[in-house]
């Protein structure tokens, strides 16, 4: 795994990304999971919020647990 992750920038403000300003979380989310996890693993997130950990599992085939 590289020390860098770099992700594409999003500007929010406009219209297409209005309502997904974690758009850029999901993708970094996404890549730290496929890199440090194999497919049916558990990921544990303890500070849960508005599910995002729990919905990339789920498109990376993994088993979640979120705790709020």
């Amino acid at each position: 795994m590289k020390d860098v992750i770099t992700a594409p920038c999003i500007n929010i403000k406009e219209k297409e990304f209005e309502y997904r300003s974690s758009q850029n979380i999901i993708y970094l989310l996404e890549k730290l999971i496929l890199a440090t996890n194999n497919e049916n693993d558990l990921i544990i997130d303890s500070f849960a919020d508005a599910g995002t950990s729990l919905a990339v599992a789920y498109k990376t085939r993994r088993n979640a647990i979120e705790i709020e």
